[in-house]
This record gives C-alpha cells, structure tokens and sequence, in this order.
C-alpha cells in the first residue's frame, strides 16, 4: 500500500490503476488479520497456553483491527 502510494506521489504510475483496489485489498486483510488473532486467543484460553501467547496482546491487536475495519 505505501508503495502505491509512494509511486503515485512521485508521478511514477496512474492513481487510477490501482487505486479502487487498495481499500478492498486492506479489508480482506484486516478481517483475516482478525480471524487469526481470535482463532489465538480462542486456542489460547481453552488449552491454557496455546503458543504462549499473551491475552491482552491479543485483544490489544483484536481492537486495533476492529477500528481500522470500522
């Protein structure tokens, strides 16, 4: 994404090639993003460890995806 962004500011590509697909790409991102971070803490709090991973790191991440999907 920054790079689109970083090629079109420097004139070096069309703002309308890839510009209608960057939001959708971040989309599908953010909702696979959230997916796996609730698959974790799912993992997580049923074996009582899962990978180790720490719960509020996981929400902390949860929350971050939910504002930028909002």
């Amino acid at each position: 994404m920054y790079g689109y962004y970083g090629l079109t500011e420097a004139n070096m590509i069309d703002r309308s090639i890839g510009g209608k697909f960057i939001t959708p790409i971040q989309l599908i991102q953010f909702a696979f993003c959230l997916f796996i971070a609730g698959t974790e803490l799912v993992m997580n709090v049923s074996s009582g460890g899962g990978c180790g991973s720490n719960n509020y790191v996981i929400l902390f991440m949860l929350f971050n995806y939910m504002i930028l999907t909002a």
